[in-house]
């Protein structure tokens, strides 16, 4: 189990992306850089970057001197209610998860986007800590 959204989580996070074809097809193009974090926990924001291919090619602690394309930032609870799909994609990144960025590229990348944040639920995570 990890701590959601610490750096073991977010490495592991980039394993299981690798077997997303939803998410790797629906991010083709993007190249970006995005930074999530929890909100109510005391830890510092991690970055992924997609890549052209829509694959993860960096998973980890803050890239110094980079600027995510995309910033999302929500409390612990609101994670968990997305991963377990008791809260829609479309809902959460308007209201409870404070989404910074283009939002014509997200709705122009929705589905890679949703199949992105749905996939926390296969991350084991310690939803408390």
């Amino acid at each position: 189990m990890h701590a959601l959204l610490n750096e073991d989580w977010i490495k592991h996070y980039a394993e299981v992306w690798k077997g997303n074809t939803t998410a790797i097809e629906g991010t083709k193009g993007i190249d970006m850089i995005v930074q999530m974090s929890v909100s109510d926990r005391d830890r510092a924001p991690v970055h992924i970057h997609v890549n052209g291919d829509g694959l993860i090619d960096y998973a980890g602690p803050q890239i110094p001197g980079k600027d995510p394309k995309f910033n999302l930032a929500a409390p612990a609870e609101t994670w968990r209610k997305v991963a377990a799909k008791e809260m829609g994609v479309r809902r959460a990144v308007t209201g409870p998860i404070k989404f910074k960025g283009s939002l014509a590229l997200a709705l122009k990348h929705f589905a890679g986007l949703e199949a992105a944040l749905h996939q926390f639920a296969d991350v084991p995570t310690d939803w408390e800590a």
